[in-house]
């Protein structure tokens, strides 16, 4: 779906104001998936705050495979990360765009 200008406006503004990718998809009637792809393009991470321990996101990954996936994009397209860890393109993708997102706030936060 192509978002207007004044929609990545309004996305943008809202997530430097801490609003999650899903608050903001419901106001803006958008898909979640879009609106969250948006905030990763744009350096904000669609899904802040900490979930329960024994809550993990659909199709989501543990730290483990954060790990490597970090140490194999040391010298491995996204592609060839997909491939070797049996996972959608997509999803190794934005997921490397949200820890990147969150690997960047951690050292703003700590300076």
């Amino acid at each position: 779906m192509k978002l207007t200008d004044d929609q990545i406006e309004q996305i943008e503004s809202w997530a430097e104001k801490g609003k999650s990718g899903q608050w903001i998809s419901g106001q803006l009637s958008l898909k979640p998936a879009t609106v969250c792809y948006r905030m990763l393009l744009a350096g904000f991470d669609p899904w802040p705050g900490k979930r329960n321990g024994n809550h993990k996101q659909r199709g989501g990954f543990s730290p483990e495979e954060d790990a490597q996936m970090l140490e194999l994009g040391k010298t491995l397209s996204v592609y060839k990360i997909s491939k070797l860890m049996g996972r959608p393109y997509t999803s190794i993708r934005i997921r490397l765009m949200t820890l990147e997102v969150r690997a960047e706030k951690a050292l703003a936060g700590a300076a």
